[in-house]
């Protein structure tokens, strides 16, 4: 681990417990810890740039996995329901929201690029952090438990690493995914509207035509960036929506499933425990007597 990781596993570990997600300084950072290892778990992965400190992370989407060490980065430009673990403990990461509007802006500020065309990838980028990088890094660290500072001087340090990783060898393929017009764009303003309007009933046929493809392609597109069909896609987010507010609101499952948009309660329990190995009740309990029993300090 170089002395930049070390920074910023100090940095996180600073601001947060030993485990769960704890807000940062700086808008729309937070530094992520857990204290031990665990097996693969479903997750619902915004739409953001993650960067590791300490500690193994793998993701698992569709049939590849991507493992995230100290000083590897990975970004998501679509949110996806993925499974992951944590391979090495104690693990610490900063996550960082990427609006796909502000990434946008910021692609139509850099020069002109004539980005070669290639087939549509997944919906997930990793790499390991450059010079450049390190710097944005190595500045955002000093800012995350720092309130006026973070607050103010933080998003300048964002927008660079934001730059930076547009500038690197994935760059392309990601700005692929902002800039208007093309098919990885189209798969992502459909990803986005799947998820602001979860609750509502999908019609495929509606959103190919509103992203201007036609129904195979964009079965066929959507697939490829998000490894599931659009219903698919929609199902585990709604399962994984549930399951938070069970956990964190402590609904019931009744309630749950008709607030992400299930007509049938019956129905809803079926697609919970396929997907979770155990029905919502019970599971939302273990997780919480789990959350309970982590160490606080």
């Amino acid at each position: 681990m170089s002395s930049d990781e070390e920074a910023l596993a100090r940095a996180i570990r600073s601001v947060g417990a030993p485990d769960g997600v704890t807000p940062t300084a700086v808008p729309e950072v937070v530094g992520v810890r857990h204290h031990e290892s665990g097996p693969f778990q479903n997750r619902h992965w915004r739409a953001c740039l993650g960067v590791v400190g300490e500690g193994v992370k793998e993701l698992a989407l569709g049939g590849s996995t991507y493992r995230l060490s100290p000083g590897h980065w990975t970004l998501t430009p679509v949110p996806l329901p993925l499974t992951s673990r944590i391979a090495a403990a104690p693990f610490g990461a900063v996550l960082i929201g990427v609006d796909p509007f502000s990434l946008s802006g910021l692609v139509s500020e850099m020069d002109a690029r004539d980005d070669e065309a290639e087939e549509l990838s997944a919906g997930i980028f990793v790499g390991e952090l450059d010079d450049g990088m390190r710097g944005a890094v190595r500045r955002l660290s000093a800012l995350l438990g720092d309130g006026e500072a973070g607050r103010v001087l933080g998003p300048g340090c964002v927008r660079e690493l934001l730059f930076r990783v547009l500038q690197g060898p994935a760059g392309p393929s990601i700005r692929r995914f902002v800039r208007g017009g093309g098919a990885a764009h189209r798969i992502c303003e459909a990803a986005h509207r799947i998820e602001a309007q979860l609750e509502e009933p999908l019609d495929v046929d509606e959103l190919a035509l509103t992203v201007h493809l036609s129904r195979t392609v964009f079965f066929e597109q959507f697939k490829r960036v998000t490894s599931l069909s659009p219903l698919q896609y929609q199902k585990r987010l709604r399962l994984l929506r549930a399951q938070r507010l069970m956990v964190d609101e402590q609904t019931t499952a009744e309630d749950a499933a008709y607030r992400v948009g299930y007509q049938s309660p019956s129905h809803f329990s079926r697609d919970y425990a396929r997907l979770f190995g155990e029905p919502p009740q019970r599971n939302a309990t273990r997780l919480r007597k789990r959350a309970g029993a982590s160490p606080s300090s």
